[in-house]
C-alpha cells in the first residue's frame, strides 16, 4: 500500500499484520505487509499520524472538465481555534451493548472501555449502563474516576455475559435519566448496531437526542452494524461515529474521542461561500466543532472565479468570524473522482433526511436511484451488474459511465507517477493565524486521497455498512 500526502506523515501502523515501511524519492510512504499463510483473513486497518506542527488551512480539490460543464469540489477546512480545556471535570456516560450478537466481541469491549476508564482524571465522573433486550445499570450512579472506583468497575465489566436482543433505545433512555444539567456530559455508545428490540425508528432516536444536551460518540463493532441508525443518533447530538473492527484498537478510538470531549467545542459553526455560486452542498459536521476536527464540504459550482469563504462560530465570549479568498478554477481535470464522491455525499444526506422524516420516501428513493445510475454507485435503490463488452453491445446498452471510468483510471495513473500536490488555497491569505492544537495527534485511518482509492470499493463497503 502506498500513501501520498502533501503534509508530513510521521508514522504509520498496521495491527495484526507484520510488515515494513519505507519512503520513495518523493517522500511518499510505502508499506509492504505480509499475510499469514497468504490469506487476508483478518481486517486490514492502516493508521497514519500527521505531523503535529502542521498549519491550520483550507484545501479545495475541484473537478471541472470544461468551462461549460458544472464543476464539483471537495473542501477541507482544518481550523485553528483556541479551544480551552474543561478543567472542572467532565461526566462520561458509557452505554454498552451486551446482546447476544456481541458474544465474540464482549471481552474486547470490556478491555477497551476498562483501559479508557483508567485514563480519566480524578475530577471526572463516569456512569455505565449496559443493554441487551433490557437496559441495566452497571454503576449505581455517577462515580468519581478514582483508582479504586475504576478497579471496581473493571471487575463488574469483566463479569458481563452477552445474551438477548439489542435494545439501544432503552439503553440510551436509562442512561439519560442520570444526567445533571450543571455538568458537561459526553456519551460513549459502543454497539454492533444490530437493533432488533424496542424502538427501532430512527426518527424517534433523533428526537430523543434532541431532548438532551449531550455529545454522543458512537463506536460500531463488526460488519453487520447499522450505520444509518448510528449516524442519525450522532447527528441528533452533534456528535460523531466511527467503526471498531475485531482487529482494531478500541482504546485508541475511545481516547481520540476523549481528546475532543475534554475541551470546549465551538457552537453554531457554519461555512459560507460567496462570490461564486455553489449549490447542492453537503457537509460532514453539524453546528458543533470539536478539538482536532476537520470540516468537509462537498458541492457543485457553475462558473469559476474568485470566492470568499467565511467560517462563523460561537465561542464562550461571543461570535467570531474567519475569512479567506481563493479561486474556483474554470477548468480542472486532475481529480475526476470528486464527482462521484459528491454524489455519495448527496445520497447519504438524502438517506439521513428520509430516516428522520424530513424527506418524502418516494422522492428520496427516486433521487437516490437517479444518482446511483448516473454516477455508477451501488445504493439501496440500485445494483451493479457486470457484463462483457460483447454483452453490452448485444443488448444495445448505452455505456454512459464508460468515459467516466476511463477518465478516472487515466487520472489515477498520472497521479501515481507524480509527487503529491498540495491542495491548500489560503496560502496568500491564511484563514487562521494560529496553528491548530495537536491536529495531527492520533492521525486516522484514511485521508481524502484514500477516499479516492476506495471509491471502487464503495459497493462492498456500502453493503457491509448496511449489513
Amino acid at each position: 500500500m502506498s500513501i501520498k500526502s502533501a503534509w508530513g506523515i510521521t508514522d504509520i501502523r498496521v495491527p495484526n499484520y507484520t510488515g515494513s515501511s519505507s519512503r520513495d524519492e518523493h517522500g511518499c510512504w510505502k508499506y509492504q505487509f505480509h499475510s499469514q499463510g497468504g490469506n487476508l483473513n483478518k481486517d486490514f486497518a492502516l493508521y497514519y499520524r500527521l505531523d503535529p506542527n502542521l498549519p491550520a488551512r483550507v484545501e479545495v480539490i475541484p473537478y471541472k472538465i470544461s468551462e461549460k460543464d458544472t464543476g464539483s469540489f471537495m473542501m477541507i477546512v482544518t481550523p485553528g481555534l483556541d479551544l480551552k480545556p474543561l478543567n472542572q471535570g467532565v461526566d462520561y456516560l458509557f452505554v454498552l451493548d451486551k446482546s447476544g450478537s456481541m458474544q465474540t466481541k464482549i471481552r474486547m469491549l470490556a478491555a477497551g472501555v476498562g483501559q479508557a476508564l483508567g485514563k480519566l482524571q480524578p475530577q471526572d465522573r463516569f456512569h455505565i449502563v449496559a443493554f441487551d433486550t433490557n437496559a441495566v445499570k452497571i454503576t449505581s450512579d455517577w462515580t468519581p474516576a478514582t483508582t479504586e472506583n475504576v478497579r471496581q468497575a473493571l471487575e463488574t465489566l469483566n463479569a458481563i455475559q452477552s445474551s438477548g436482543g439489542t435494545n439501544i433505545y432503552e439503553g440510551l433512555q436509562l442512561g439519560f435519566k442520570s444526567l445533571e444539567k450543571d455538568r458537561a456530559t459526553s456519551v460513549i455508545l459502543v454497539t454492533d448496531g444490530v437493533t432488533n428490540e424496542g424502538i427501532v425508528d430512527p426518527a424517534k432516536f433523533y428526537d430523543l437526542m434532541k431532548k438532551h444536551d449531550v455529545r454522543l460518540f458512537g463506536f460500531l463493532m463488526g460488519n453487520s452494524a447499522n450505520w444509518p441508525l448510528m449516524r442519525t443518533i450522532c447527528e441528533g447530538s452533534d456528535g460523531f461515529y466511527t467503526s471498531i473492527s475485531t482487529s482494531d484498537d478500541i482504546v485508541g478510538k475511545i481516547m481520540q474521542a476523549k481528546e475532543k470531549i475534554a475541551y470546549e467545542c465551538v457552537h453554531n459553526a457554519r461555512l459560507e461561500i460567496s462570490g461564486v455560486k455553489t449549490h447542492e452542498v453537503t457537509k460532514n459536521f453539524t453546528g458543533k466543532v470539536f478539538r482536532g476536527q476537520q470540516l468537509v464540504l462537498f458541492g457543485r459550482y457553475a462558473e469559476g472565479g474568485r470566492a470568499t469563504l467565511r467560517l462563523k462560530a460561537n465561542f464562550t465570549g461571543g461570535e467570531q468570524e474567519y475569512v479567506t479568498e481563493f479561486d474556483f478554477p474554470k477548468v480542472s481535470t486532475e481529480n475526476p473522482e470528486i464527482e462521484r464522491l459528491w454524489a455519495m455525499s448527496q445520497i447519504e444526506e438524502i438517506e439521513f433526511l428520509k430516516s428522520i422524516g424530513r424527506k418524502d420516501d418516494k422522492e428520496a428513493r427516486e433521487t437516490i436511484a437517479n444518482l446511483g445510475v448516473e454516477y455508477q454507485l451501488v445504493t439501496d435503490e440500485t445494483s451493479m451488474l457486470v457484463l462483457s463488452d460483447e454483452a453490452f453491445a448485444r443488448r444495445n446498452i448505452e455505456r454512459h459511465n464508460l468515459a467516466r471510468s476511463e477518465r478516472e483510471h487515466q487520472a489515477q495513473a498520472t497521479r501515481a507517477a507524480a509527487p503529491p500536490q498540495s491542495q491548500r488555497v489560503d496560502n496568500s491569505k491564511p484563514m487562521f493565524n494560529v496553528k491548530p492544537p495537536n491536529i495531527g495527534g492520533g492521525g486516522g485511518a484514511f485521508g481524502w486521497e484514500s477516499l479516492l482509492m476506495l471509491l471502487f470499493m464503495v459497493p462492498i463497503l456500502r453493503r457491509l455498512r448496511k449489513g
